[in-house]
C-alpha cells in the first residue's frame, strides 16, 4: 500500500497541514476511526486515470515533531510541498508508491539536504541534495547499508525517520490526529 509520512520539527499539526497545502476548511478532528475511513473512501471515489483528485492527510504532534501521514497516496512527495514545509526548521520524509519505489528525504529551511530511493541508498550521491551523507550514521544504525538486512525497505525507511526524531506512531495516534484533504496539483 502506498503512503507518505512527513515529520517537521517544532510546528503544530495545523501549521504543517497548511504548509503542505491542505485545505484549511477541511481540517477537523474526526469523531472516530469510522469518520477517518469514510474520508479515505470518499477520496478513492474520485480516483481516475490521472490518480486521486484529493488525498486524505492525518496530522498530529509527537515528541516535538509535527507529523503528517498520507495513507493510500503520495501527493505530499515533491519539492513544491516539502520545501515550504521545511522553511525555518527541518523535515524528514519517506514515501512508498505501493510497488517497489520509495524515497527518503531530509530538508532544512527550504533546502534539500539529502534524498535517496530506499531500495538503493548507496546511490544517494546521484540524487539532488547538498549533503548526501548527512543521514549516513542513522542509515547504518537502522540497517540501510547492511547487506544482511532483509527488512523491507519501506520499514527501514520508517526506522530511519524514528532515529533522529524519536517519533513512533501507532494507528490509534494516527486516527486521533487532525484530518484534512489535499488537492492534487494538475498540470
Amino acid at each position: 500500500m502506498c503512503h507518505s509520512l512527513t515529520l517537521v520539527e517544532g510546528l503544530t499539526d495545523r501549521e504543517l497541514l497548511a504548509r503542505l497545502g491542505c485545505d484549511p476548511a477541511s481540517t477537523r478532528r474526526p469523531a472516530d476511526s469510522d469518520e477517518v475511513q469514510d474520508a479515505r473512501q470518499e477520496a478513492w471515489e474520485h480516483y481516475d486515470e490521472h490518480g486521486l483528485e484529493t488525498a486524505v492527510v492525518q496530522a498530529g504532534v509527537a515528541n516535538g515533531w509535527a507529523w503528517a501521514f498520507e495513507p493510500e497516496s503520495v501527493l505530499v512527495f515533491g519539492s513544491e510541498r516539502l520545501a515550504p514545509a521545511s522553511r525555518g526548521t527541518r523535515l524528514i520524509h519517506c514515501c512508498h508508491n505501493g510497488n517497489a519505489l520509495g524515497y527518503v528525504a531530509l530538508w532544512e529551511d527550504g533546502r534539500l539536504i539529502t534524498t535517496f530511493e530506499h531500495g538503493v541508498p548507496e546511490a544517494r550521491h546521484d540524487e539532488d541534495g547538498e549533503d548526501p551523507d548527512r543521514l549516513l550514521e542513522p542509515m547504518r544504525r537502522v540497517g540501510f547499508l547492511d547487506p544482511d538486512n532483509h527488512q523491507l525497505p519501506q520499514h527501514t525507511s520508517l526506522a530511519l525517520l524514528h532515529a533522529p526524531t524519536g517519533v513512533t506512531l501507532d494507528s490509534d495516534q494516527i486516527d486521533a490526529g487532525l484530518l484534512a484533504t489535499l488537492s492534487a496539483a494538475r498540470g
